[in-house]
């Protein structure tokens, strides 16, 4: 972290680094004989939140990256550990491999675990394609959700170009007003709603099926760009091979538009409403299908 090589956390040697983000690193920790991943937050730039601790006993899903303990180390503030899996995050190389109803069993997942967690009345919040990481197992890939319960910490001179792409291309409007007002909080707002999550979950499913996103870098000069961006472009998916009779694609098309309102009022209230229509948009010949219109 920050430049320096990290040979301890806590109570685990570290054995090599994974993977380095904006807000964290990811390392190979080794307590004993058992090897774990140790997530430690940069301090300047994302807090744990107070219901992270909740992904440890009580929310537990199949689907999710379960904590197994949140520690505290001076030098580097809290980590995380987790049990280390051969996970590679959501990403274009992977989705081009992947048919339509495997983009379909993977996001139906995601939004499974996602509604488990919205029964708690805790939504994500910072939901990306590098959040969901995949486990290959056998001919199919597993899912499983990272990072509940970080928030960042808000600097308008840190999240700009491409690093402001990274961190709030996703995000719900709202969110991203909340932290922009109250500058010295990474906690998330106490009306926040699973619409928040609905948002974030339409829009990396748009990407997926079309390999697109509906920006383009002028709308990353600044964080009100990205604002204004998502509030004036209007979204919909479309299917470019159809012949291969994707079922309910105009339901399919609508619930994402709905989903990508920037208003929460306007979209569907719970991802069960989009996980109930991927299902039904699941065709027998799984060629895959992509485009996208404004």
């Amino acid at each position: 972290m920050n430049g320096q090589e990290v040979t301890q956390v806590g109570d685990y040697k570290i054995e090599r680094k994974i993977a380095s983000g904006l807000v964290s690193d990811v390392y190979l920790a080794k307590t004993g004989r058992v090897f774990m991943a140790g997530k430690v937050l940069n301090p300047d730039r994302a807090q744990k939140l107070d219901n992270a601790a909740r992904f440890e006993d009580e929310i537990v899903h199949p689907n999710i990256l379960r904590y197994e303990a949140i520690k505290f180390d001076p030098r580097f503030q809290f980590f995380f550990v987790t049990h280390y899996f051969d996970a590679r995050p959501l990403s274009a190389r992977i989705l081009k491999s992947l048919r339509f109803n495997e983009i379909m069993d993977i996001f139906i997942k995601v939004g499974e675990a996602l509604s488990y967690t919205h029964s708690f009345g805790t939504i994500h919040g910072n939901l990306k394609p590098s959040n969901i990481l995949l486990v290959r197992v056998n001919t199919h890939y597993e899912v499983m959700l990272s990072d509940f319960g970080i928030g960042y910490i808000f600097n308008e001179e840190f999240f700009t170009s491409s690093i402001l792409r990274q961190t709030y291309l996703y995000t719900a409007p709202e969110l991203i007003t909340y932290w922009m007002a109250e500058k010295n909080k990474s906690t998330l707002p106490e009306n926040v709603s699973a619409s928040s999550d609905v948002y974030s979950f339409a829009l990396v499913l748009v990407e997926a099926l079309t390999g697109k996103i509906p920006f383009v870098e002028e709308d990353y000069r600044d964080v009100r760009s990205l604002l204004a961006a998502k509030e004036r472009k209007k979204i919909r998916l479309t299917a470019v091979n159809n012949p291969y009779g994707i079922k309910n694609i105009r339901e399919l098309n609508l619930v994402l538009t709905r989903s990508l309102s920037y208003s929460q009022e306007e979209r569907p209230s719970s991802i069960t409403e989009l996980v109930e229509v991927l299902k039904k948009s699941k065709i027998e010949d799984v060629s895959s299908t992509r485009g996208l219109e404004e």
